[in-house]
């Protein structure tokens, strides 16, 4: 592990902004030797910068999307950078949107067999974009998370309790931090109705009452991974964008 480097892709984002931390923690590093951390430039909608920023990496954690039209093709440069330059393996990280739209899921439990039907009904342009360029990397790759061997050529779902309603996050909100958050609920007339003369609505309404439910057993089988609960997550979520001052104080 000592000396091992590891390219992150958006090292600025949310889900890079946890991994950079842990993984310097564990002893990897994330430039050349002697230094801790550098970054690199390279943008996911060109081949420019790519072939250095790879290079002498033992792992790619690629963890950035464009959105939507360039995920597929940034995907595609990430891992021909990272093959080309000999890098042991690359983790992916992609969205439930890539499995759990256009099909009906009423009653159905997702797995990572699933995938989203980019040609159903009401299926976004970032439920496409995240299947195409998920699509595309199984497809490059001989199917390739970082170092556990049973890792290799398998997808996991991260995903961890059950399904929750807008207002039963409001509720833990309110329990847990005391925020003063709506709770009611508008009935599924009004919004129909709503939508009528709300176009961001209207793209909405089919999924009134559906509920999206998916198993994370594979994960907690192969990689030993044990989920934090959903009240947990969403309390230290709050804490941590009211702590950055992302949000106003609601208490």
């Amino acid at each position: 592990m000592s000396g091992e480097l590891v390219l992150i892709s958006g090292g600025s984002g949310f889900v890079a902004a946890h991994c950079i931390p842990r993984l310097l923690e564990a002893g990897y590093s994330g430039t050349e030797p002697g230094y801790a951390l550098s970054f690199a430039f390279a943008d996911l909608t060109s081949d420019e910068g790519w072939s250095t920023a790879v290079r002498g990496c033992d792992y790619v954690l690629h963890v950035a999307s464009p959105f939507p039209a360039a995920a597929r093709d940034g995907a595609l440069r990430v891992l021909r950078a990272a093959r080309d330059a000999g890098v042991q393996r690359v983790v992916l990280t992609s969205s439930f949107a890539a499995m759990s739209y256009g099909h009906t899921s009423s009653g159905r439990t997702f797995t990572g067999q699933d995938w989203t039907d980019v040609d159903g009904p009401w299926v976004s342009a970032y439920a496409k974009s995240k299947t195409l360029a998920e699509r595309a990397a199984w497809d490059f790759m001989d199917r390739a998370a970082m170092t556990d061997p049973a890792a290799r050529g398998e997808r996991f779902l991260a995903v961890g309790g059950t399904t929750l309603w807008i207002a039963d996050i409001a509720r833990v909100l309110r329990d847990r931090l005391g925020a003063r958050v709506p709770t009611r609920e508008a009935p599924d007339l009004l919004v129909h109705l709503a939508s009528r003369a709300d176009p961001a609505l209207r793209g909405h309404v089919h999924e009134l009452g559906e509920v999206k439910r998916a198993s994370a057993e594979k994960a907690r089988r192969v990689l030993g991974w044990q989920p934090r609960s959903n009240e947990e997550l969403i309390a230290d979520t709050a804490e941590s964008l009211l702590r950055l001052g992302l949000v106003g104080n609601a208490a």
